[in-house]
């Protein structure tokens, strides 16, 4: 019973996927990546994605990290517009 488990997590692999507006998982961003450390690269240059952890069939077993930072980081000061008098 212990081999199959140990089994089962050498066969996980690694994927980051997009994210809807409400947080959902959308569309996968890369392949399959086999290792953590790698697919922890491409995380870290995504703005609102998730990396997940898949089986060899593809299904998702786990949501490992989720970053909700908008895609589009704006500045959303107000406009001064001066006028001259």
């Amino acid at each position: 019973m212990i081999k199959e488990k140990v089994e089962e997590t050498n066969n996980l692999r690694y994927q980051v996927y997009e994210l809807d507006i409400k947080g959902n998982l959308g569309k996968p961003l890369t392949i399959p990546i086999p290792t953590k450390e790698r697919a922890l690269t491409y995380y870290e240059e995504c703005f609102h994605c998730a990396l997940v952890s898949i089986d060899e069939n593809g299904t998702i077993i786990e949501v490992l990290e989720k970053n909700l930072e908008p895609k589009d980081i704006k500045d959303k000061k107000p406009k001064i517009i001066k006028r001259n008098l």
